[in-house]
């Protein structure tokens, strides 16, 4: 009798969350932080374009704008996976780097580069294969929650 009072009072969302598969959620949740992640990336470009064209060689930090941005959208990707699906937070930031991975390889092939000598492919593999284990340290720092303070309005 408590399971069919249970299911009555919950809202129709939670009762489709429940019925879908743990990978399934993780999946979409992986998708969400991907265009996040994205969105994230163009930010940070966009940023650093703008810190770079101030100074007076803004071809001096192209490298460094780069990596970072490529870093902390890889991290930010863990993190918001992490915190779209509760639970598992190293599958979920590995998954969704996994996936976000995938995509930028994917682009990177069927974008050519002008000059493919900028970078060795020794350190073009490394900084590829940083790029999953900062996408799980996101999911890591994701899932950690804060206890919130009560207010004195709680007691009363």
């Amino acid at each position: 009798m408590k399971n069919k009072d249970r299911i009555k009072n919950q809202s129709r969302k939670a009762r489709i969350a429940e019925n879908t598969s743990p990978f399934m959620r993780l999946l979409k949740s992986a998708f969400k932080a991907l265009a996040i992640s994205v969105s994230a990336a163009l930010i940070f470009i966009f940023l650093g374009c703008v810190i770079a064209y101030s100074t007076n060689d803004p071809t001096k930090f192209t490298f460094a704008i780069s990596i970072s941005s490529l870093l902390l959208s890889f991290f930010i990707c863990g993190f918001a996976t992490s915190k779209l699906c509760r639970g598992k937070p190293l599958l979920a930031g590995s998954m969704a780097g996994g996936i976000y991975l995938c995509v930028l390889l994917a682009s990177s092939f069927l974008i050519k580069s002008v000059s493919n000598g900028a970078i060795s492919p020794g350190i073009r593999t490394v900084i590829w294969l940083i790029t999953i284990p900062i996408a799980v340290v996101g999911g890591f720092f994701g899932n950690i929650r804060i206890a919130k303070k009560k207010s004195a309005a709680t007691y009363l």
